[in-house]
């Protein structure tokens, strides 16, 4: 199910710890991930990776899944819909940026990880790949 990001961002990370890489050192995207640390992360222990291409995502999140007596290799595998809603909303200059919560948050069965898809200084939405 998709999430509205700004309510799951505020509800889930609370504590700060971020490395940031620039959308235009990785890509030709617009997104501005200086002003999205500041909006969202100034106060959280979450960091995020440069941004990385559809295709690359692709290729690192395919997951093998058996439903019925069929057997299909997907991107996010039973996630493949969000993913297939995620790349609906992307629009020229977005960033899919790659983020992780703290070593911290995972010994607490907090953590996260996933993708944020970012516009401007904004965060459209989210898919997750691990959650502890």
């Amino acid at each position: 199910m998709m999430r509205d990001c700004n309510n799951v961002l505020k509800a889930i990370f609370v504590t700060v710890c971020l490395v940031v890489g620039s959308c235009h050192a990785a890509t030709e995207d617009s997104c501005d991930l200086a002003m999205v640390f500041e909006r969202y992360f100034v106060d959280t222990d979450v960091n995020l990776s440069a941004p990385v291409s559809i295709s690359e995502i692709e290729r690192l999140e395919i997951v093998e899944i058996e439903d019925d007596g069929v057997e299909s290799a997907l991107p996010f595998g039973r996630l493949h819909s969000e993913w297939r809603e995620i790349l609906g909303m992307h629009r020229p200059g977005d960033c899919l940026v790659p983020f992780q919560t703290s070593e911290e948050s995972w010994e607490s069965l907090a953590g996260r990880a996933g993708y944020f898809l970012v516009r401007g200084d904004e965060i459209i939405a989210v898919i997750y790949t691990h959650v502890s």
